[in-house]
């Protein structure tokens, strides 16, 4: 941060401004990803940087208080900071979810790029943290800004290759798959 805050509220606008980095950063990742084509894209984007700010609400569900001083001295990292979330949320949202609704075709996307540049900003102070593997050491800066650069059109490259695949539909409950 480029200017001190001092005072009374320091903690709580510093808590704001690094809550609200979240954010920005993956709302414009997630327009990178989909080059607002439509207002869908820009509403996924804000999607992308809610979530990228909710992820910090396992803060106070660890620390079990509504306290920011509470929830600012755990001394270990709450649940929803793990890369593993990612391995596990992304494919359950692709096969249950989207798969076969055109209004959350984008989720798990919007998922990973929420949680994954929120996760590579706080690894530039602490690591990642891959459960139940461990964490790696601080992702040095210009890893950090090189993996940020980068993640949108990853994601985006992605995208594309999987929405290319022929996904087959989920059969209808009373069909038949042999009829004899």
């Amino acid at each position: 941060m480029f200017l001190s805050v001092q005072g009374e509220y320091a903690t709580y606008i510093g808590a704001l401004v690094d809550n609200a980095a979240h954010g920005i950063i993956a709302f414009f990742s997630w327009c990178i990803v989909c080059e607002i084509h439509v207002r869908r894209d820009l509403i996924d984007g804000v999607l992308c940087g809610v979530i990228a700010c909710a992820v910090d609400i396992d803060h106070f569900i660890a620390a079990k208080s509504f306290k920011l001083q509470d929830a600012l001295q755990l001394n270990h990292r709450p649940f929803l900071h793990t890369m593993t979330v990612v391995f596990i949320v992304v494919p359950i949202l692709q096969v249950w979810l989207a798969q076969n609704n055109y209004f959350l075709r984008s989720l798990p996307y919007v998922f990973a790029v929420a949680v994954i540049s929120h996760h590579l900003r706080d690894g530039n102070r602490r690591g990642l943290w891959f459960w139940p593997l461990g964490s790696t050491p601080p992702v040095p800066y210009w890893i950090y800004i090189c993996c940020t650069v980068a993640l949108p059109f990853i994601v985006k490259e992605t995208k594309a290759n999987i929405d290319k695949l022929t996904v087959i539909p989920i059969a209808k409950q009373n069909a038949v798959l042999l009829d004899v």
